[in-house]
């Protein structure tokens, strides 16, 4: 994806259904406000545009979303990560302008992390939580 961080005029990027396995490369697009990285190789959202408003990188292999800083992200309205490996949610509370977030068939241990949101006193615009088959770990 590397070519792509030239052209910095970019609103929109869809590359599903490739082989990308990161999107470092796409941090300086100022203008990008939709991302689409489905069915791909990706491990991590490292590298996420400061203006982006909607990611959707379902069906990829992220599993660890700690690397992720989302403070770089402040416009981040909508964010799919449906079929993933995801075990913790991490830093996803910590995006206080989210106002919907799909984690459905990821493999969440505790979505007890998840309260946060809903204790946060700044955060009053999430509308929807997507965590339908969410498949809990056996916790020991």
């Amino acid at each position: 994806m590397e070519p792509l961080a030239q052209v910095t005029s970019l609103q929109s990027i869809t590359a599903d259904n490739n082989k990308i396995r990161s999107i470092d490369s796409l941090t300086g697009l100022a203008d990008s406000q939709t991302l689409s990285v489905n069915n791909n190789r990706l491990t991590s959202l490292k590298g996420l545009p400061y203006h982006i408003y909607t990611v959707r990188a379902d069906s990829n292999r992220i599993s660890d979303m700690s690397g992720t800083s989302f403070t770089a992200t402040p416009y981040l309205r909508a964010l799919s990560l449906r079929y993933n490996r995801i075990t913790e949610v991490g830093p996803l509370p910590t995006i206080e302008t989210i106002e919907s977030v799909d984690l459905r068939n990821n493999f969440i241990e505790d979505p007890c992390q998840l309260a946060v949101w809903e204790q946060s006193s700044r955060l009053t615009s999430l509308l929807n939580l997507s965590l339908f088959q969410v498949l809990l770990q056996k916790q020991e």
